[in-house]
């Protein structure tokens, strides 16, 4: 599983971990094993930071999806990317890539799902949504995908209902996950539990401050809110030190 990492000081060390791992691979590269996954939790690392939109960001991702094209994951991570920095065109096409490498019961779906929201292509994010809940039934990703097609819908009960222990374990320990439950209950209304699992995202290290504050649509309900303008601030003291 991800690491999760929610102190700043372990931050530094983390980049500075993955990129001496990065230099001793002598890059560029010959794919060889481990070496995309090594780039892809530098690439991780950048976009929780809040430093996504950066040169050396940037030319991660280009080395990533050189690397290892036909994995769905760097392919999601590049939408992401792409719509956070309101780059529609590009955002779409790689969230679609994913679609093209993948069965329906990849996991990696969930994020193409959430970038198409992000678009606004919420009809079929919806039905990407439902077509992994129905795939990975009692699975995490699974019942996130659930939760964030009813929620999407305006169903706060049905979403509601796919909220399982399994899910929240799991969103316990990836701040990704942690961010979309925080996502899908400021969509239906749920103000105090949006602010829970944000903060378990936060504390998970997702201290993406512009995201957060400006990009991500689906915490527009709370801001304003005074629980999270005092949250946004801790954010933005743990965030403002990194270098972009």
């Amino acid at each position: 599983p991800p690491v999760r990492i929610g102190d700043d000081a372990m931050w530094d060390r983390a980049e500075a971990s993955l990129k001496k791992a990065l230099d001793g691979l002598n890059l560029p590269y010959e794919l060889k094993p481990g070496e995309a996954w090594v780039t892809g939790e530098l690439n991780r690392h950048y976009f929780s930071a809040g430093q996504e939109q950066s040169e050396a960001a940037r030319l991660v991702q280009e080395e990533l999806l050189r690397a290892d094209p036909l994995a769905p994951l760097n392919w999601a991570q590049s939408a992401w990317r792409h719509l956070a920095a309101g780059r529609l065109v590009e955002g779409v096409a790689a969230a679609r890539r994913v679609l093209d490498l993948t069965e329906p019961g990849n996991l990696a779906r969930t994020y193409a799902a959430y970038c198409l929201a992000l678009a606004k292509l919420r009809e079929e994010a919806v039905g990407l949504f439902d077509q992994v809940g129905a795939a990975l039934p009692g699975t995490p990703y699974g019942s996130m995908s659930h939760f964030l097609s009813r929620a999407l819908q305006g169903d706060a009960e049905g979403a509601v209902r796919h909220v399982t222990p399994q899910l929240e374990q799991a969103a316990q320990w990836t701040e990704y996950l942690a961010l979309f439950l925080a996502d899908g209950y400021a969509l239906i209304g749920h103000r105090e539990e949006a602010l829970r699992w944000l903060r378990v995202a936060v504390e998970g290290g997702f201290i993406n401050y512009p995201y957060l504050t400006k990009h991500d649509p689906f915490l527009a309900p709370l801001r304003g809110d005074a629980g999270f303008e005092e949250l946004m601030q801790q954010v933005q003291r743990r965030w403002q030190p990194f270098p972009f």
